[in-house]
């Protein structure tokens, strides 16, 4: 199992994309409240906003896992 961190700032449909804990929500408090139910997935951050230095995955031109 796994939960994926996305914040966003605003509502649908007018909302921004933000790092995690600049928006609408705690990431402490569910951080908080999933170690309180003894949640022992993955945590992934999801959908951060785009910043000047970013570049394309390259995805193209990625190993496949039998290349590796």
């Amino acid at each position: 199992m796994s939960v994926h961190f996305r914040d966003v700032d605003g509502i649908v449909p007018r909302f921004n994309e933000t790092f995690i804990d600049q928006g609408n929500y705690d990431a402490y408090e569910i951080l908080s409240l999933l170690d309180e139910v003894g949640f022992e997935g993955m945590i992934i951050p999801d959908h951060v906003p785009h910043v000047e230095s970013d570049s394309d995955w390259n995805t193209e031109t990625a190993p496949t896992p039998s290349a590796i």
